[in-house]
């Protein structure tokens, strides 16, 4: 048996878009499948608007690692102060329009939020982060929508539930178009 790359996931933005959520939601969705996933978050006692970052790995084998992600597969970030660009990093990044220009991915979450009434980028982000792991790990993406669908159930109502839903399905299908 061909054993898979841990994906190591970087999440930054700042306290209050969602991103602590976004990154928990993509974590439980991806323990759905035969996959492991662990998210952790880092961060001080600031408030809202301070930088956070979120740790996520996933891999085939149970993850016994918990210490911060140094060079990630992947980083997903809503705000503008990412200095050292990897070549071997995707990124994917809050902008006004949707492009892709080599491996930095523009999502332009606010005006997709927005589209759906919702304050938050970080579904938009979500789904975006989930067509990457499609088309680039092969990861099982309608299980893992399934297993983000429950657990938006448990958290939000069913309004807000289908609506970040559709917001994520949104994200991930224009995503898919310029991957």
């Amino acid at each position: 048996m061909v054993m898979m790359k841990t994906i190591s996931i970087i999440w930054q933005g700042k306290g209050g878009e969602g991103i602590k959520t976004a990154a928990e939601l993509l974590a439980r969705g991806v323990n759905e499948t035969k996959y492991f996933a662990q998210s952790f978050p880092e961060y001080g006692p600031e408030r809202a608007g301070a930088k956070i970052s979120v740790y996520i790995r996933i891999s085939d084998r149970e993850i016994k690692s918990h210490y911060p992600i140094e060079s990630a597969d992947i980083m997903v970030s809503t705000i503008d102060d990412i200095s050292d660009y990897d070549l071997q990093t995707i990124y994917i990044l809050l902008g006004s329009k949707l492009k892709k220009l080599k491996n930095k991915i523009y999502i332009p979450a606010i005006a997709m939020a927005q589209k759906y009434d919702s304050a938050y980028i970080n579904m938009a982000m979500l789904g975006a982060n989930l067509a990457v792991l499609e088309k680039y790990f092969s990861l099982p993406l309608k299980i893992i929508i399934s297993g983000i669908e429950k657990k938006l159930h448990d958290k939000y109502s069913v309004s807000q539930s289908k609506l970040n839903l559709n917001l994520i399905r949104t994200s991930i299908n224009q995503t898919k178009n310029i991957l």
